[in-house]
């Protein structure tokens, strides 16, 4: 399956858009488990 080049940039910067979103979500996440996790520690 072959994409124009305009195709395959618009493409790309969708999947980097909605990958950086995804990264930014599970570092949301990853910090509020730590969080519940040292509070339940103390």
């Amino acid at each position: 399956m072959r994409l124009c080049l305009a195709d395959g940039q618009g493409l790309w910067s969708e999947i980097t858009m909605r990958a950086r979103d995804a990264l930014r979500f599970a570092e949301d996440e990853a910090v509020v488990a730590l969080i519940k996790a040292a509070s339940v520690e103390r």
